[in-house]
């Protein structure tokens, strides 16, 4: 499904609001008041050492991301206005697959 949408590093990630492919970290969790997202959260790769932090957003309830692991992530970039996010939307129609367990 992944392999017609442009693989890009995070640094690459603008909220272009399109579909991508990353390959990240999640680096921190975020606690969500709210069901919707179910997850929020901030991922992390070798391009974003210095830049901006990307944010991603997981409204499937089914899926849980786990800080500390690394994943392929078929997404949506988009910017959330409100805060000023650049995201990776990740919903129920979308694919995630766990590359490497964290500590």
């Amino acid at each position: 499904m992944s392999a017609q949408w442009p693989e890009k590093d995070l640094a690459d990630v603008h909220g272009a609001d399109e579909y991508i492919v990353v390959k990240a970290w999640v680096n921190h969790i975020e606690d969500v008041a709210s069901h919707r997202p179910h997850q929020k959260g901030i991922l992390g790769d070798e391009s974003t050492w210095d830049e901006d932090a990307r944010k991603f957003t997981v409204w499937d309830p089914d899926l849980d991301l786990e800080k500390g692991n690394l994943y392929r992530i078929f997404g949506k970039e988009r910017t959330y206005e409100p805060l000023g996010e650049i995201q990776i939307q990740i919903s129920d129609a979308d694919h995630v697959d766990l590359l490497c367990e964290g500590e």
